[in-house]
C-alpha cells in the first residue's frame, strides 16, 4: 500500500494466546493513514491467526490497499447575489445567495452580519447552494461567509447599503383665506369694512369667546402687510342715549386694539374711534335693522 515509512515493528508472533504490545509512533513525516499488519513464524501447527486487537487509539479508518485516498481539496466561497462586492438596495431584506464547494455541512458554515453570527441561512450539500434572508439597517451591512474542512477554509464578504426610499410627501393643501383677510385686501386707502363675526357681552365691551378667529384673521392680515394702518371703528344701535352709546362704542374698538397689540402689532399702527349712534346703516326701528346698526368696521388708513 505505498508504505513510505515504518513507525514500530514487534518480532515475529509465535504464540495463539492474545498477547499486549505498545508502540510510541515518532514519525518522521506528515502521514496520511496508518496499516496495522500481522506476521507469524512458520511453519505453524494451525491456519494462522491475523487477528488485531487495537486498545486505547482513536478511530481508525479502514482502506482498501488498491485504492487510492479521496484527494480533499479546500473550500470555496463566492457570494453571488448580490454579484457586486458592494450594493446599494432600498428594500429592508434582501435575498443573499452564495456558491459553495468541498463543505459537507451547513455546521462547518460561519454566517455573520455585521459581525454577529447568525444561523438563519440553509444550505445544499448537494447543490453546495447558500441562501440567507438578510435583514437590513439602514447604511451600510457586511456581510461574510466562512467554510472550512480538513484542510482549509476560504471566505468572502459583500457589502450591502440600504438606502430607504424616498416617499414623495403631498404637501397640505393651502388653508382657505379668511372672507375678513380678502375683504382687508381689496380696500383701497380710506375705504372701510364691517368686521362680521366679532361679538361683544350685553352692553359690555368685553370680547366673547367666538369673536378670537376673526380677531386672529386680522391680526395675520396686519402682520404680513407690515405698512398697512387702521383705524378700529366702533358703533351701536339708536336705542340708547348719546353719552352711551358714544363711551360704548369707544370702548369696544379700544378692545379690538388692545388684543392686536397684545398679539404683536405695533400700537403707531392701530387708531381706534367710537362713533356711537352716529352712522347708522338703517334708520328702522326693529330689533334685525337695530343690530346691522350694532357694529365694529375697519378702515385702512
Amino acid at each position: 500500500c505505498n508504505k513510505k515509512e515504518l513507525l514500530a515493528e514487534s518480532d515475529l508472533i509465535n504464540h495463539e494466546e492474545w498477547k499486549e504490545y505498545s508502540f510510541k509512533f515518532e514519525p518522521k513525516q506528515r502521514a496520511t493513514y496508518i496499516i496495522f499488519e500481522a506476521f507469524f513464524q512458520t511453519p505453524t501447527l494451525s491456519p494462522p491467526n491475523g487477528n488485531l486487537l487495537l486498545d486505547n487509539a482513536s478511530p481508525i479508518e479502514m482502506l482498501p490497499c488498491d485504492e487510492e485516498l479521496p484527494l480533499v481539496r479546500k473550500p470555496e466561497v463566492h457570494i453571488t447575489s448580490p454579484i457586486q462586492a458592494k450594493k446599494t438596495v432600498t428594500q429592508k431584506t434582501f435575498d443573499l445567495i452564495a456558491k459553495l464547494a468541498n463543505v459537507k455541512k451547513k455546521s462547518k458554515i460561519l454566517f455573520k452580519i455585521n459581525g454577529r453570527n447568525n444561523r438563519s441561512f440553509t444550505f445544499n450539500p448537494t447543490t453546495q447552494i447558500l441562501k440567507a434572508k438578510v435583514k437590513l439597517r439602514e447604511g451600510e451591512n457586511i456581510v461574510s461567509i466562512k467554510a472550512a474542512n480538513s484542510v482549509g477554509s476560504a471566505k468572502d464578504r459583500a457589502t450591502l447599503i440600504y438606502e430607504p426610499p424616498v416617499v414623495a410627501v403631498t404637501p397640505p393643501p393651502k388653508p382657505k383665506e379668511a372672507k375678513i383677510v380678502k375683504d382687508l385686501k381689496s380696500l383701497k386707502k380710506g375705504e372701510k369694512i364691517r368686521v362680521d363675526e366679532l361679538y361683544f357681552d350685553i352692553n359690555s365691551h368685553t370680547i366673547t369667546e367666538a369673536s378670537i378667529p376673526v380677531l386672529n384673521d386680522i391680526f395675520k392680515f396686519l402682520q404680513k402687510n407690515q405698512d398697512v394702518k387702521v383705524e378700529i371703528g366702533g358703533h351701536t344701535n339708536r336705542n340708547c342715549d348719546t353719552q352711551y352709546c358714544n363711551e360704548l362704542s369707544k370702548n369696544r374698538a379700544k378692545a379690538v386694539v388692545d388684543y392686536l397689540i397684545a398679539k404683536g402689532i405695533s400700537p403707531s399702527r392701530l387708531s381706534f374711534k367710537g362713533y356711537g349712534k352716529t352712522k347708522p346703516l338703517t334708520f328702522s326701528k326693529n330689533a334685525n335693522a337695530q343690530k346691522k346698526n350694532q357694529r365694529v368696521e375697519i378702515k385702512i388708513l
